[in-house]
């Protein structure tokens, strides 16, 4: 049954509850909490000078020998709550306005396929019942993919529609400024070739890669019309499919020259051969994975673990030049500065429960790392992506404009 959406005056404090996984030094948890609680002196060269907004409560679900979470919230007198519930209610009715659902990281285990089993849907699943019971919801932002069920996610989405309340989630990396633009060429569709690297985890980073290439191709021509099918290869397979022509590789050269020269720095000591800096990083190897979209557009993502240590996308101009972008990362020097970016976003969707990019963006991008990391587990074989035939149109309204300025565009 449908609840009745939260409306906030411009004069009323817009309060927000946390609900996190597990809060340790440099995790999603801190990177987003803490900024709120305690805004950082850099973050408005990244567009968020300062909340328009206050996290009044708290959840963490796993709290750890490095926690940094419960001494910071003390100190900024945000009670910490022992359920998910308590951290919503107030005088047995719904005391936020808003949901901060921040489920990466912890301990929680693996499938057979090597994803991590994050309770993204079972935290919604408690925010929802108490929804449910007291009849009026909130918007909710889940951080990354929606779940690693995407069964899970379409549940989570359909039943953010039913009871009328704004579900969003993503990556932060789609809003960290980009070295350049990056136009693609006016042909076909179906002649669109975009090669990918990235770096880090095969999961939690091909998801950011996925995020990334996607606020990128999802305004061509026709709009966005969903993935047709999936292939992934690994170890020295990656280099036999790349010296066969199955990728460009004059397109994943210059991704990859396009990483080294935007920060972060290149790795220290790290030698010029990419297989053998990838080799050493990794017993297993490279990842590559590439998805064949509905129109024929072909993207192929390529983790170069122990060489890369940034996302760069490259494409083919009509003219024969090579379109080619990557995102500025500050690392640790202004406390991961791209997520003031995402949380300015963020709250600008709380406060005008209006999405600031297409929600079905982040529902394809989690059945898209999920279906890699199905692919992943059978290098090799062409799975046929039906449940991925997601279309939607739309496009940012915060993001970076020309003159480097974060905000509405």
């Amino acid at each position: 049954m449908p609840t009745e959406p939260t409306n906030i005056t411009p004069d009323e404090t817009f309060r927000i509850a946390a609900i996190t996984t597990t809060y340790f030094e440099n995790s999603h948890a801190d990177v987003f909490v803490t900024r709120w609680v305690e805004p950082q002196p850099h973050d408005g060269d990244w567009g968020w000078p300062q909340p328009q907004s206050r996290i009044v409560s708290a959840y963490i679900d796993i709290i750890g020998d490095d926690d940094i979470g419960c001494e910071i919230l003390r100190r900024n007198s945000v009670p910490l709550c022992d359920t998910i519930e308590q951290a919503l209610i107030r005088d047995d009715e719904l005391g936020v306005d808003a949901v901060l659902l921040i489920g990466e990281h912890g301990d929680y285990g693996k499938n057979e396929i090597g994803q991590h089993r994050y309770p993204r849907k079972e935290m919604f699943d408690k925010i929802v019942a108490v929804y449910r019971r007291v009849g009026r919801s909130v918007p909710i932002f889940c951080d990354k993919q929606l779940s690693w069920n995407f069964e899970w996610a379409t549940e989570m989405m359909q039943t953010a529609a039913e009871m009328n309340f704004l579900l969003i989630a993503g990556s932060s990396v789609p809003y960290t400024r980009p070295v350049s633009p990056f136009p693609l060429p006016s042909v076909p569709n179906d002649e669109l070739d975009i090669v990918v690297v990235f770096f880090g985890p095969d999961e939690s980073y091909g998801f950011h890669s996925l995020e990334y290439i996607q606020q990128l191709v999802e305004n061509r021509p026709g709009g966005e019309t969903g993935v047709r099918n999936v292939t992934a290869w690994r170890g020295d397979e990656v280099w036999r499919q790349h010296d066969a022509g199955t990728w460009s590789q004059e397109l994943m050269s210059a991704a990859i020259a396009e990483a080294d020269v935007a920060p972060p720095l290149p790795i220290p000591n790290r030698g010029p051969d990419v297989r053998a800096n990838c080799a050493a990083a990794n017993e297993g190897g490279p990842l590559a994975f590439q998805m064949i979209y509905n129109d024929g557009m072909r993207v192929t993502h390529i983790n170069l673990e122990g060489h890369a240590r940034n996302w760069a996308a490259a494409t083919c101009l009509e003219d024969g030049a090579i379109s080619v972008t990557s995102p500025i990362l500050d690392g640790e020097k202004f406390f991961h500065g791209h997520f003031a970016s995402f949380a300015s976003v963020i709250e600008q969707s709380f406060r005008s429960g209006q999405p600031q990019y297409p929600t079905k963006r982040t529902l394809l991008t989690s059945g898209q790392i999920a279906a890699a990391m199905r692919a992943r587990a059978q290098p090799g074989k062409m799975l046929s992506t039906p449940e991925l035939s997601i279309q939607y149109s739309g496009k940012n309204r915060m993001g970076w404009r020309e003159d480097v300025t974060f905000g509405v565009l």
